[in-house]
């Protein structure tokens, strides 16, 4: 029977440079930079939620299991989702099948039968060290086939919501690192460079006990080099383009740090990376090798409530309009130098010299003011043939 899809486990569609996550295309490489915007503050009240499931879940796993503790898990689970939905991967996930799979493990119905289960469990353990051969009811192996599938989905969700926490953490801790040290001092932003500097980063020796050193536990793997994933292969159809199919990897998911690092990976293998932004501070995906300062959220205290990218463009029209070296002054003064040489040579008039001077600085003006124009028509106005003809007419 196939497992029902639900935020503990899900399933994303892997193209060539897009993931199809819930029937929607992202590039690959996004929910790996929005985690990497997931505060301090943030990561600590997740820890904190999770600590009494990590608790629980070391006692299950020994073989301890009480009705308390069922009740008191319920409880951990409840206050840590509150917090953990409102990261941008689970909003997209299915949450309402999730709550629902939640609801139905801690029913009274499920709180019942594993109660019994453990009971029963706990007498089959005594009458086996006693050396006695108890004959099981029809009713009693029931029970134990039930009950035991039941304490599998059980250790299954607090393994689940034991790690998530710990994943975020984890890999904030690795990426964040990787992309201080090594990937925001790229000069070239590309797939080859991406290789090696995840290859040299991984494979330091000092590196790597440092990152163990800085988990909350060492019990819980950190960031893993190599996801746990279950692949198939599968034809769809490409979102928003009924006649285009793809083929594409599914990729199943149980643990969170696992798609973090394939969706990383992914990114940095077509050539999408993290950036952070010079406005806001935030972290946002670049899909090329452009050296790009801004994102394009809204840039914080901004009253007219404009994007980063329209404030960092502002702010480095004004820094070029100060600069004596903005490109557009640099090519009035050449155009300014020639028409003084034509004049002193006799090849035109003063009269001349000073209506295309005149044209000159306004066409310079527009420029520094109008980055559109800048970058598009400038240069070829002010060209010498193109820009003495204007004078001329202007002088007929």
């Amino acid at each position: 029977m196939q497992r029902q899809e639900s935020v503990a486990y899900f399933s994303v569609d892997f193209g060539d440079k897009d993931i199809i996550l819930r029937g929607k295309s992202y590039p690959k490489g996004t929910f790996a930079t929005e985690m990497l915007n997931t505060d301090r503050d943030t990561v600590t009240k997740l820890l904190s939620a999770g600590a009494p499931i990590f608790q629980i879940f070391q006692d299950l796993i020994g073989g301890k299991f009480s009705e308390e503790s069922f009740d008191e898990s319920k409880s951990a689970i409840l206050n840590l989702t509150e917090l953990l939905f409102r990261q941008k991967l689970f909003l997209v996930l299915d949450i309402p099948t999730e709550i629902e799979r939640i609801d139905k493990m801690f029913s009274e119905d499920s709180k019942k039968l594993l109660v019994l289960f453990h009971r029963a469990k706990l007498q089959l353990q005594v009458e086996q060290q006693l050396g006695k051969q108890s004959e099981l009811t029809e009713e009693g192996r029931e029970l134990l086939f039930f009950g035991e599938r039941l304490m599998h989905d059980y250790i299954e969700m607090m393994r689940f919501y034991t790690y998530a926490p710990h994943d975020i953490a984890n890999f904030l801790n690795a990426i964040l690192n990787l992309e201080r040290e090594k990937i925001s001092t790229l000069k070239k932003r590309d797939e080859s460079n991406f290789a090696k500097v995840y290859d040299d980063f991984f494979s330091d020796e000092v590196i790597r006990i440092g990152l163990l050193a800085q988990q909350v536990t060492p019990m819980i793997a950190g960031y893993n080099t190599r996801p746990a994933m279950q692949t198939e292969y599968v034809s769809l159809v490409r979102p928003g383009k009924r006649q285009q199919h793809i083929l594409a990897r599914r990729i199943y998911f149980c643990r969170i740090m696992d798609f973090l690092v394939a969706d990383f990976c992914e990114g940095l293998h077509v050539g999408h990376s993290p950036k952070q932004c010079e406005i806001c501070q935030r972290y946002f995906l670049m899909t090329n090798g452009r050296h790009q300062k801004y994102c394009n959220g809204y840039a914080p205290g901004d009253k007219k409530h404009r994007s980063c990218r329209t404030v960092g463009s502002r702010i480095a029209r004004d820094n070029r309009e100060r600069s004596k070296d903005h490109p557009a002054k640099v090519e009035y003064r050449k155009r300014c130098n020639t028409v003084d040489h034509h004049l002193r040579e006799g090849k035109i008039d003063a009269r001349f010299a000073c209506k295309v001077k005149e044209l000159a600085k306004e066409k310079m003006y527009r420029a520094i003011s109008d980055n559109e124009y800048f970058l598009n028509l400038y240069q070829a106005e002010m060209q010498q043939k193109a820009i003495y003809k204007e004078a001329e007419e202007l002088l007929k």
